[in-house]
């Protein structure tokens, strides 16, 4: 099993926020009000509201009922037993949730079209990775590093390694087949649901699990119906 679901925050209702809150636990009304910062307020909210919805239509039961594990967010909890794997994405005011029954990681990088995406590269990846961006045209190369980027966070998720780690590991890019060890046994897969947003999803699959493609949805509000298919393609 393999979901993913995708929606930005800015279209939901203006109530939202005040209308939602009783889905959440205790222990996440905590973290939510330890939050100071108003975006992050709503990117916390609205990423667990997406991810409860996801997961109560796929499991049959009601999202008050979830809970995102304090100690462990990368699993949801069904009246305090685990019941799937888990990962959460956000930038702005855009959101990506996954799940599965199998380790999953996904992240989502909006484009900032002013931003100098070759210094972050220099500052944060390997110098042969450097090197091949530098050999590309400069709108490829926006694609290609935002594109390796999201792959990275998205194994970080998946794996638990840390990220700074995995920045640095050069083989994930040039469309390359199989990823270093200890990564071979996962897989990953890129697309860009909308013009300006990056998307990846990694997981840890079982044997002979080798999709080409995975097909995802994008709906207008976490309460409401898909209204899309995102569909990603194997990187």
């Amino acid at each position: 099993m393999l979901y993913f679901t995708c929606s930005s925050f800015k279209n939901w209702p203006e109530d939202w926020q005040a209308n939602s809150s009783f889905l959440l636990s205790d222990t996440e009304h905590l973290r939510l009000k330890n939050i100071r910062n108003p975006n992050r307020r709503m990117q916390f909210l609205a990423g667990r509201l997406l991810a409860k919805t996801l997961i109560a239509e796929r499991f049959g039961c009601h999202p008050s009922d979830l809970e995102v594990d304090p100690k462990n967010p990368t699993v949801a909890n069904f009246s305090g037993t685990p019941i799937v794997n888990l990962s959460i994405s956000h930038t702005a005011d855009y959101l990506a949730v996954s799940i599965g029954k199998i380790p999953v990681g996904i992240d989502c990088e909006r484009d900032h079209p002013k931003r100098d995406w070759l210094a972050i590269a220099q500052n944060y990846f390997s110098s042969y990775e450097v090197s091949w961006l530098q050999s590309l045209p400069k709108a490829l190369l926006k694609q290609e590093f935002i594109k390796s980027w999201t792959i990275k966070e998205a194994l970080a998720k998946c794996s638990g390694d840390p990220l700074g780690k995995l920045l640095k590991v050069s083989s994930l890019v040039g469309q390359v087949e199989n990823w270093p060890e200890p990564y071979s046994e996962y897989r990953c897969w890129s697309g860009q649901p909308e013009e300006d947003i990056y998307l990846s999803l990694v997981v840890r699959p079982r044997p002979n699990f080798t999709s080409k493609e995975v097909i995802g949805t994008y709906r207008n509000s976490f309460k409401g119906p898909a209204t899309r298919e995102i569909r990603l393609k194997a990187s």
